[in-house]
């Protein structure tokens, strides 16, 4: 059980106050961007994928297994 060092209660943070260290306006442009290059690299990745499959098929996708398979033995 976590034992409470400082006997003083909290001071009274206002609700609409923004976390520290951490611009309001700020915040929301930087989530904004991490989140679209996320969705761009996952997008680009998912692209890379369907152009394989459709290019090679199953054939790729047993290959990689055989060889991943191959250097476990």
């Amino acid at each position: 059980m976590a034992h409470v060092l400082d006997s003083q209660p909290p001071a009274h943070v206002p609700e609409d106050a923004a976390p520290s260290g951490v611009a309001p306006a700020a915040s929301g442009k930087a989530e904004r961007a991490v989140v679209l290059a996320t969705a761009l690299a996952a997008g680009a990745l998912f692209a890379a994928a369907a152009l394989l499959w459709a290019r090679d098929g199953a054939t790729l996708f047993f290959d990689i297994m055989n060889a991943g398979i191959g250097s476990c033995l």
